[in-house]
This record gives C-alpha cells, structure tokens and sequence, in this order.
C-alpha cells in the first residue's frame, strides 16, 4: 500500500536526511477510489485521496484546498463537494466516525476552494485525506468527474508544499441517469398535537434510495416539513423549526406544533431530488386546562384511629370533565361535620399525571355524618359522600375541635416542605397544641 510506503520513508528521513528538505510540507497521491459509474442523486462519492507529509519535527497548519476537475462535469452536476480527514488511516470514507469533514464547498464553477478551519499537523506524520461530491439529482449522464490536487492548490500556513512523487489525481467517475428518484419516509408518525403546543411524538422521516436503502451517508440534505394543503382547519400554520438538515440519513424535527384545533391533518415533508412523503393523518385537540376536582374513589370502611379501608383518589380535570394528564397541583384535604373528629395522616398529596391518591387518612372519634373536602389552588373543590366512623378502634391525638376540618391554602408551585409544615401548624391549631 502506498501509505506504508509513504510510512517507512517519513521514518528513514527523519533518522537523518530530513535536513536537506527543510521545513517542507510534501503532497503525495495514495490509494485511489475505483472508477466507475455514479448515479445522478448520489451522496458523498469518493473521487479523490492524497496524503500531506512532514519530513521533519516542525508542525504546520493544514488552511485551504482547491479541487478542480479534468473531466466534463458542470457547477449543475453537482450540489457539494467535502474534503474528509482519513481518521484512522483505514483507506475507507467513514461517515459515521472516526472520519470527519474538514473542509466544504457548494455547487458552483471548477476550481473550487474548499472553506475549512486550520487542521494542525505534526512532524514526521501523514496525514490522509479524502474528496467526495454530491452528484445532483439532475445531473446530465455522461459527464465525468476527474478530480486533481496539485502543489499550488494546496495552502500550508507556515511552510512551502512540494510534490513527493506522484500527483493525486482520481479516477474517472462517469454520471449515469439515477436507478430511480431517491424518497423521504416517514418512520415516527406525529402525534400528541394540541393547539399551540409542541408535538408529544415529533416525526422522523428517513432518505432512502429507490430500492428503499437508508442513505446513511447523506447528512447534508435538509427536508421541510408542511402541513399538507386541504388538511385540518383553514388558515393553520405550522410552527417550530420545519427545515431541518439529515444526519445519517435520518432526519429528526424537535419542536413542531400547529396553532389551530382541528382534524385529519398531514404533513408533506419534501426536499430537492426526492419524492415527497405525507405523514398519516392526526387531530390537533384544544389544549387541556385544569380547572376542577372530581372524587373518584369515595372514602370508606372508617374505624376510629385505623386508616380508612377505602382510601380517597382525586382527579385533575378541565371544563368539559377530561383528566389533565400532564397535571402534577397539590391537593389538600380537609374533615367536614361529625362528631368532633380530626383527620389525621398525609393530607397533601401531589398529583402524578393528573390524579392525586391519598394513602393513609384517619380520624380519631366515632361518629355519624362525617365527609372530606378537597381544595387545590385556582381550581374547583370537590366534597365526598358523607360516611360514618364506627366501630373499635385506637383515639389517636386529643379530641376534637369542633367538628370542622382545616384547609390548608396551597399557591401553585409552593414548596412541598413549606405546604407540609403549613399542614402540621394547622393541626397542632386543632389540638389545641401552640
């Protein structure tokens, strides 16, 4: 190979006739891609590799690169062409690592100078690159991609460049008509759309080839994504980042969202070069707002100083009586009527997805005609059934206050421990406690 041939020279000069080449960087070609045919549309087609060597122990920066081309291919043949680093010496265009773009440049008249930050090389190193090209989907079959480097193409920052030996040039790459239209694909669905608000499940859509393979390589290509005309509600955008660029082949929106409710909606994702592709259909639904309790598990089965067997369950609901899923408000709880009771246990609970379950509630006195009442901050409260506390049982605490329980007022986003030590103040009140 000749890397390794360039290898064992770097090694010999460096043990002593590196001097007389001097602070020299020495352009060299290496092993050279396989000519062949390249399907209009394809990505990242290597047509070039050469290696930069130090012969000595300076350093030197890596700045710029001009590729032209020998063979017929026009500015409309092309959309791209990227100077890859050859990470690993491996001889192979690794696109998911460790290889990496250090230089680019879009479509445009040969020659063409790549832009690219500075690459640092060490003394008595090679280091290995590749040049690949972006072939436009309607690129004219029967032109040809033959690209070269030469010495005065190649910009070093500190130091001269010269010839090694041979000069990098490629192989004949000819344009042939596409096996077929490359196609977006929908592989995530959208979905969880309320108006206003980001998708719960945002869309993935992949880039494939005509027989359906991913384009891994394609990390260049950008897909816009719009809501699919004569779906939904008339006069509905579409917000959040719509353009966004492939890596991988797979292209992945974060943060879309439409602003009006309505129904069997689509989106059409498309980009140049590639048929379209629609999403399934999907509602946007009025966003959720919380604005009542509702008791869904009564208490019951009440002893005096025993838990209630049937421990009380709360749901967060909006106006038309739908649970808010995404709630998470403390609720509070608070003893009604009886016989002079105090309640007793956790009596602020956090909702988890909307419901709030009490655990451990109790009362201390028998008694006839006992109920809970339950508040949140903002919303609506709820009352339960009344229920008697009957039967044996441990009194816990001192007796009673009166009948009447105690509420804990609770402002959205209060500190669990302040609403806890609110709770506990409250009831050394009712026992007549400091």
């Amino acid at each position: 190979m000749v890397r390794a041939t360039l290898l064992a020279m770097v090694c010999l000069l460096g043990g002593g006739l590196s001097a007389q080449f001097g602070n020299e960087n020495y352009l060299e070609a290496t092993t050279q891609p396989a000519a062949g045919s390249v399907p209009a549309g394809t990505t990242q087609r290597h047509c070039l590799s050469f290696g930069l060597m130090r012969l000595d122990t300076n350093s030197d920066d890596f700045g710029g690169l001009v590729v032209r081309n020998n063979g017929t291919a026009q500015a409309s043949d092309y959309s791209q062409i990227q100077l890859w680093f050859d990470a690993n010496d491996s001889d192979t265009l690794e696109t998911g690592g460790p290889d990496y773009v250090v230089g680019s440049a879009t479509s445009g008249a040969f020659p063409r100078a790549l832009t690219m930050s500075p690459q640092t090389h060490q003394g008595l190193s090679v280091y290995n690159y590749f040049v690949t090209v972006d072939v436009s989907a309607t690129a004219v079959a029967g032109r040809t991609f033959i690209f070269e480097v030469t010495v005065a193409d190649v910009s070093m920052l500190n130091y001269p460049v010269v010839l090694f030996a041979t000069p990098p040039v490629g192989p004949t790459q000819t344009i042939s008509a596409s096996a077929g239209p490359n196609q977006i694909v929908v592989s995530t669905q959208p979905g969880g759309a309320q108006a206003g608000t980001a998708f719960t499940t945002q869309p993935v859509v992949q880039l494939r080839n005509s027989s359906g393979v991913l384009l891994s390589g394609d990390s260049t290509t950008q897909v816009t994504a719009a809501i699919t005309s004569g779906t939904g509600t008339s006069g509905a955008t579409l917000g959040g980042t719509v353009t966004v660029q492939a890596s991988g082949g797979v292209v992945t929106f974060t943060n879309l969202s439409i602003n009006l409710a309505g129904t069997a909606y689509t989106l059409t994702f498309t980009t140049t070069g590639f048929t379209s592709a629609v999403s399934a259909t999907f509602n946007v639904t009025t966003t959720q707002v919380a604005t009542q309790l509702a008791i869904t598990t009564q208490p019951g089965g009440a002893q005096p100083g025993v838990a209630f067997t049937s421990q009380p369950v709360i749901e967060i609901r909006d106006a038309t009586g739908a649970v808010v899923a995404g709630a998470s408000n403390f609720v509070g709880v608070s003893l009604n009527g009886g016989s002079g009771g105090t309640l007793s246990g956790t009596l602020i609970v956090q909702a988890v997805n909307g419901v709030a379950t009490f655990s451990n509630l109790s009362i201390n006195n028998a008694g006839v005609g006992y109920s809970l009442t339950f508040s949140a901050s903002g919303l609506t409260g709820a009352t339960s059934s009344t229920f008697n506390v009957t039967g044996a049982g441990g009194a816990s605490g001192g007796g009673g206050g009166g009948g009447g329980g105690c509420v804990v007022g609770q402002a959205s986003g209060l500190p669990l421990l302040a609403i806890t030590l609110a709770a506990l103040a409250c009831r050394r009140r009712r026992l007549g406690g400091a």
